[in-house]
């Protein structure tokens, strides 16, 4: 402890002020993009961002725009390069040109176009040269070329003073300085030019960099005689400044002071130079650590602190706002282990181990880290201890003693992982490795082998030894073991396995730690977890929890010296960050961490509070907790285009909302056959844009956000007519929400959906209406005039029922008459037959009695007389018959008719031979002549045709 303590103390003495905004440790994050990333990129003269983070940067081929994912050229009119930027208030982008100025304005559907203010400057003035400078100035706009001032106001262009310049303004401490005679130096304001200061022995035309310093003064780097310092009215007093060497050296053409003081000094040779106020160097950025080309020829800080350099080719961005910087380049491998020993920080990779001199951590001269590899050890080095002052390599081929740049292996079985101290035996050291456990001993201060363990043959790379002296041992596959070292020190006794059954989410993904003198088991599949030694079984261990909520799946967990406790999980890596009460849970710095740190050989290294080593799968990191920085700096998230899916020119937005639409409820009006939509949107937060996330609504569809995701396009197809607003809005990798973008649109109805659709469907529900109550009504009368049928035709049937029966009855009165008059002729013939009998043989006076009742008897039994009154009650009965028979068969004597009748109420011959006075014989004869004259066949019955005359 008394040693570690001794290094932090070195180590802080050495790296100087780290709670500095900038560090002098490692090198920042640096993005490049070159004309192999996008052919657009040229020498870029001056660099932009407007206020909703959009990158704008002016090269040689025009303006080049970029919103972090897409890249924009904007061409001038005479093809000319852009030399100079600025932000007006007005919101617009000034720039200038050779022979030209203007600005940037958004058309009405959003496209960014070029207006030339060329044609409002009077007549005389039309070779302006070129224009090396804008200033936003109280008065408006001011334009700085070769050969005039120009102030833009009310729009209006303004020739200050006719004025021959040599080299651009400087802007510095509020102040714009102009070289206007090559021995002298003037400041712009109210709209004139005012003396600033002159030498005789300087050419201020060789001056490309001012900056603050002290004591309200201004420092000039001359390329050619070095630094002097500026006063208002005071000669000017050349010195020596910590940073002379390397300005003389690499010739700086360009400077930036940054809003936290310090400056950055571009040079023409060899990258960019942060100092300080003194002008102590800070931070050193070429080619070598990152950057992508040497000569600087802009720079600026954007709205998140982090530099753009503009190079001859190319642009690079610097996270100098980030607390993370680079230690050691990753094609030396995986970070797996760091040590500070002797003035040297060791760090072991997947490729060997390797040191950087202490001094060589600091990136304040003209070089890269250099990197020693270390001698005679290669392959995976898992662990670095410092054991008696001696530092121990556990490596793939064994155990190695490092003195320098040089291993020597004190221990020839392969496979180490690391060692522990045996509880109350200071001299023992238990070491970890593939195939179980050795046991070492301290002689003569170094580290000898004494025997491998029995009983215990897994890897045991991760172990702990509890407070009963057990040794807890964790394999990433197949669960926990609990060992007991017997009293030998030559075996494990006791040996416990635990795994899922016995509390643990899963066999996967444990390891074991120390934390407080507590024994806790970290879970890649869900939170951290401790022994419950009277249950024999593992549970949940909330402790944590009220710090951070409900603990995330964690794969590492460290504690440093000052207590902090440092997570490392599968989605979530934090530190709680040690107090008098308690502890503060700090994420946000991590955020990125967890998807760089290699998954189950997490490093942390914490040197002391202001120094953490950190092992990546690019490298190592360095951090630095106490520089602060503002995780949750608000940004925008904006539509970057609006196509219409189903059409030919198809963009309908282009990214720029125009300034006089900013209040208008809906940007565009579409017909209804334009209702499929793409959207194209962008947050321009470039701390690793990759992982910005989007989440998208459509107002008017939509009923929720959608899921987060890295798509940058959402499509919609077949809107129905309405009003919409699309919004969007970003998450970064830090976890802050960024401002919604919109874009709101109307979509007009499908022509069945219009007012005149409408009014038709009006007028045909009318009519439908009209054509329903006519139906209806139809169908009422109908069902009346059906009712009334159905009533009339029981009244038809009751009236043929009644009808039937009267006939029936009729049939039956006309049949039994019939009868009658048979039975009676019969009874008149029988009295007539007898008294025929017995009238010869009467007397006389009898005779004449029986003669006039013979009389009266043939009068009764007249046939006419019986067929008349027949004939009456017949037709009654069968209505129509003798008429119908009569028409069809006209020929027909009155006694055939006579026949028919009988035949068809259905007499039998005799009672025919009765009725007729004749005989049955005589009625056949009838018969016979009956069937000729009504043309009947021979099979056909003639008491069937007859019944079927007239049904």
């Amino acid at each position: 402890m008394g040693r570690f303590f001794c290094f932090s103390l070195i180590f802080v003495a050495l790296f100087g002020n780290i709670n500095a905004q900038i560090k002098n440790i490692g090198a920042y994050s640096i993005t490049n993009y070159s004309v192999y990333d996008n052919e657009l990129i040229a020498s870029t003269n001056a660099i932009l961002q407007n206020n909703e983070g959009i990158m704008f940067f002016g090269n040689n081929k025009g303006i080049n725009i970029f919103d972090g994912i897409n890249w924009q050229l904007i061409k001038l009119p005479n093809n000319s390069g852009v030399y100079s930027l600025a932000a007006g208030s007005d919101g617009k982008i000034y720039l200038g040109a050779m022979d030209e100025f203007g600005y940037l304005q958004p058309s009405a559907d959003g496209k960014l176009g070029y207006v030339s203010l060329m044609p409002k400057l009077p007549e005389e003035y039309t070779g302006i040269g070129n224009v090396t400078n804008v200033f936003q100035v109280p008065e408006g706009v001011l334009f700085v070329t070769n050969n005039e001032l120009i102030l833009f106001s009310n729009n209006t262009c303004k020739v200050i003073e006719p004025v021959k310049t040599n080299g651009p303004a400087i802007y510095v401490d509020n102040k714009i300085l102009i070289n206007q005679e090559l021995k002298a130096l003037k400041t712009y304001s109210n709209g004139k030019l005012h003396h600033f200061i002159e030498s005789e022995n300087i050419d201020f035309s060789k001056v490309l960099a001012v900056i603050k310093w002290k004591a309200n003064s201004l420092l000039a780097i001359d390329n050619e005689n070095g630094c002097f310092v500026m006063e208002h009215g005071i000669a000017p007093r050349m010195i020596q400044a910590p940073f002379s060497g390397f300005a003389l050296k690499n010739k700086i053409i360009s400077s930036l002071t940054l809003r936290n003081g310090y400056t950055v000094l571009g040079s023409m040779l060899n990258g960019a130079l942060i100092i300080d106020s003194l002008g102590n160097p800070v931070q050193f950025l070429n080619k070598g650590n990152g950057l992508g080309n040497n000569k600087i020829i802009s720079l600026y800080e954007d709205n998140c602190g982090n530099l753009w350099i503009g190079h001859d080719v190319g642009v690079s961005y610097i996270e100098t706002s980030s607390p993370f910087t680079n230690l050691f380049p990753y094609e030396q491998g995986n970070g797996i282990a760091a040590r500070l020993f002797n003035r040297k920080l060791y760090l072991g990779t997947s490729q060997g181990l390797f040191f950087i001199e202490q001094n060589d951590l600091k990136n304040v001269a003209e070089k890269n880290n250099q990197v020693t590899r270390v001698n005679n050890i290669a392959g995976q080095t898992w662990n670095l201890e410092v054991i008696d002052n001696n530092l121990y390599a556990c490596n793939n081929d064994g155990t190695f003693i490092i003195n320098g740049n040089k291993a020597t292996k004190c221990e020839s079985r392969i496979g180490t992982w690391g060692f522990l101290p045996l509880p109350g035996k200071k001299n023992m050291y238990l070491q970890g490795t593939y195939s179980g456990f050795n046991l070492f001993e301290l002689n003569g201060g170094l580290l000898t082998f004494k025997h491998q363990m029995e009983g215990f043959y897994l890897s045991s790379r991760v172990f702990e030894f509890d407070d009963r002296g057990f040794v807890w041992v964790t394999h990433g596959y197949n669960g926990v073991y609990r060992l007991k070292i017997d009293s030998s020190f030559k075996s494990f006794s006791n040996i416990r396995y635990y795994g899922q059954p016995n509390g643990f989410p899963s066999n996967l993904g444990i390891n074991v730690y120390k934390i407080n003198n507590q024994i806790l088991f970290s879970s890649e599949h869900g939170g951290i977890y401790e022994y419950n030694q009277a249950k024999d079984s593992f549970e949940l261990f909330t402790g944590f929890e009220k710090y951070i909520g409900k603990t995330p799946g964690t794969s590492k967990l460290y504690q440093d010296t000052q207590g902090n406790i440092w997570f490392i999980g599968m989605e979530r890596t934090g530190k709680l960050l040690k107090s008098d009460s308690g502890y503060a849970w700090l994420e946000k710095p991590f955020s990125n961490l967890s998807k760089l740190q290699i998954r189950g050989f997490e490093l942390i290294y914490p040197i002391d509070s202001g120094n953490v080593i950190l092992g990546t799968t690019k490298g190592f990191l360095h951090y630095s907790p106490e520089i602060k920085k503002n995780y949750s700096m608000p940004f925008f998230s904006i539509i970057r285009s609006v196509e219409i899916l189903s059409a030919k020119d198809s963009l309908i937005y282009e990214g720029y909302m125009p300034p006089d639409k900013k209040n208008i409820k809906f940007h565009a009006e579409l017909p209804h056959k334009f209702n499929s939509l793409r959207f194209s949107y962008v947050a321009p937060f470039f701390e690793n844009i990759k992982e910005v996330e989007y989440s998208c609504l459509l107002e008017g569809f939509d009923k929720t956000w959608s899921e987060w995701g890295y798509k940058t396009e959402r499509e919609y197809t077949n809107l129905p007519g309405g009003n919409y607003t699309f919004c969007v809005r970003a998450k970064n990798i830090y976890g802050t929400v960024s401002t919604t973008g919109t874009y709101s649109f109307y979509v007009a109805p499908h022509f069945t959906r219009t007012w005149a659709a409408y009014i038709v469907y009006l007028l045909l529900f009318v009519v439908l209406l009209i054509g329903l109550v006519y139906l209806y009504s139809r169908k009422k009368v109908a069902r009346y005039r059906k009712e009334a049928i159905l009533k009339e035709r029981e009244i038809i049937q009751l009236r043929n029922k009644q009808l039937n029966s009267e006939i029936e009855f009729k049939n039956k009165e006309l049949g039994s008459m019939t009868m009658h008059m048979i039975k009676r002729k019969e009874i008149l013939l029988n009295i007539k037959n007898k008294l025929d009998e017995v009238y010869p043989n009467l007397p006389p006076d009898v005779k004449n009695a029986i003669s006039l009742i013979l009389k009266s008897i043939d009068r009764e039994i007249n046939i006419d007389q019986d067929w008349e009154f027949i004939k009456v009650n017949f037709d009654s009965v069968y209505i129509g018959f003798l008429k119908k028979l009569k028409e069809l068969f006209p020929e027909l004597r009155s006694s055939e008719l006579q026949l028919c009748a009988y035949i068809r109420m259905g007499l039998s011959n005799k009672e025919i031979a009765t009725i007729m006075n004749s005989t049955i014989r005589g009625v056949e004869g009838y018969r016979y002549r009956l069937r000729k004259n009504l043309n009947l066949c021979h099979d056909e019955n003639i008491k069937d045709f007859l019944f079927n005359l007239i049904q």
